[in-house]
């Protein structure tokens, strides 16, 4: 869980290219579908040093290393690695 301080989002688009946010860094790649497999590739990241707490490189790698998603009411779990996931919530626009 990463501090109050720093916010993570992604944003998935209908062209599967994706963006989105580190706590200080802004993500963008593509995407691909398959069933209930996600495979996120082209991922580029801006390289700002984001301070010694900063979760931004395991983001990186955990949305690289993406492997299957689940859609649950208003959350998105994205399954990477042996046994983790990354949960998002879905924003109020």
């Amino acid at each position: 869980m990463p501090p109050k301080d720093q916010i993570y989002n992604i944003q998935f688009h209908a062209d599967y290219t994706l963006n989105g946010r580190s706590d200080c860094n802004e993500i963008l790649g593509g995407f691909k579908l398959k069933s209930d497999y996600i495979t996120i590739d082209s991922l580029m990241t801006t390289e700002m040093y984001c301070g010694d707490t900063s979760l931004g490189d395991k983001y990186f790698k955990a949305l690289h290393e993406s492997e299957t998603y689940q859609i649950s009411q208003n959350v998105l779990i994205i399954y990477y690695g042996s046994d983790s996931k990354l949960f998002f919530v879905e924003e109020s626009l």
